[in-house]
């Protein structure tokens, strides 16, 4: 989670705690605000999986819950700020691959209604499943159709792209602009800091090899193929 702050994603607050010998991870809740007097108020919010009509025992895809263009039609069409919102989903994609996150079904992502708006939540549950072995390693999403998270090549992203209707140019900058920045990161002092215990330092070495495996192929070529790209 601090890796994606880093990045810029835009994620719940999160803090390490300690209940004494076991670590925990404290999430702000972002469904609640607090007025001064400690008053206590309701955000309301609805996971994709809900506004989909998909019950919540179907949450991934292999079970017959929400693809990936799924949720992308559900922000264009719902959304008050479409565009901004599935720019920012797409860079949850592409955090999910880069640090090993197959746990990003359904019901992670929500809409978030407030003042008028509806805008899609923040990221709340951004975990490297891929480092706990006994972990499936199918995405709970696939990009392209891929049942492995490990797609570091074109065709994967450019086939959601073509499924989503939306435009590969995009989808390739936000890839390399999204692993330059983890890159960056995870080489800088700020972030270090928080990356203190064996399995923090174990899931940023494990993030900067998949971001560079990104960077070093260099497979997003200029030649988009022949299909239309579309907004």
């Amino acid at each position: 989670m601090s890796l994606a702050k880093a990045v810029g994603l835009k994620v719940s607050a999160v803090e390490r705690f300690e209940v004494g010998d076991k670590v925990c991870i404290l999430i702000q809740r972002y469904d609640r605000t607090a007025a001064t007097d400690g008053t206590v108020t309701r955000i309301h919010q609805e996971d994709f999986c809900q506004a989909l009509g998909f019950p919540p025992e179907h949450k991934y895809q292999q079970e017959g819950g929400p693809l990936l263009r799924d949720c992308v039609a559900l922000l264009r069409e719902w959304s008050t700020a479409p565009v901004l919102d599935i720019r920012d989903f797409i860079d949850g994609q592409i955090f999910n691959v880069l640090v090993g996150n197959a746990d990003a079904h359904g019901k992670n992502y929500s809409m978030l209604y407030q003042d008028g708006q509806r805008r899609l939540a923040p990221f709340y549950d951004l975990v490297c499943t891929l480092a706990w072995p006994e972990l499936s390693k199918t995405p709970a999403m696939k990009i392209g159709g891929s049942p492995s998270l490990d797609v570091f090549t074109a065709a994967p992203w450019q086939k959601m792209a073509q499924e989503s209707r939306l435009g590969w140019p995009m989808i390739r900058e936000r890839i390399e602009a999204l692993c330059t920045k983890a890159t960056d990161a995870l080489r800088g002092s700020a972030l270090c800091e928080v990356m203190t215990g064996q399995m923090e330092e174990r899931v940023a070495a494990f993030a900067q090899e998949r971001a560079s495996n990104f960077l070093s192929s260099r497979p997003f070529s200029r030649d988009i193929g022949s299909w239309k790209l579309l907004c």
